[in-house]
């Protein structure tokens, strides 16, 4: 949380994958997302092409990372087993800014990563 007030400004928009819609409330950071989470059921029910397009048309200037269990869903994790054309879009076009704890998204410990918008994104 304080990363986030540390780096994103009050005007900058925060989306956080796969979920983490509490970050935004807590910092009172707006998202640039109809949706409040990236998890299976989401991508189930919306798809993920849909879930990515609301990304790309229009994105955040940061996003957030965070690690989160998913073996409820039967899942080995986002951007592992679903999510991967996501994972690759933040990849390309957002860099690093804040790295709390481990490396989310690797499946190996629990971290967040905090990323800024690079330019040429679109």
């Amino acid at each position: 949380l304080d990363a986030i007030r540390w780096n994103v400004g009050p005007d900058d928009r925060l989306v956080v994958l796969p979920e983490g819609i509490m970050l935004n409330y807590l910092a009172r950071r707006d998202s640039s997302v109809p949706f409040p989470n990236f998890l299976p059921p989401e991508f189930v029910m919306f798809g993920g092409e849909r879930l990515l397009h609301s990304l790309k048309q229009s994105p955040p200037e940061f996003v957030a990372l965070v690690d989160r269990p998913l073996a409820e869903y039967g899942s080995a994790g986002f951007g592992i087993d679903f999510g991967q054309d996501m994972i690759g879009w933040v990849n390309a076009n957002y860099g690093e800014v804040a790295s709390i704890a481990g490396a989310p998204i690797a499946g190996r410990s629990f971290g967040v990563r905090l990323l800024a918008r690079t330019a040429g994104d679109r």
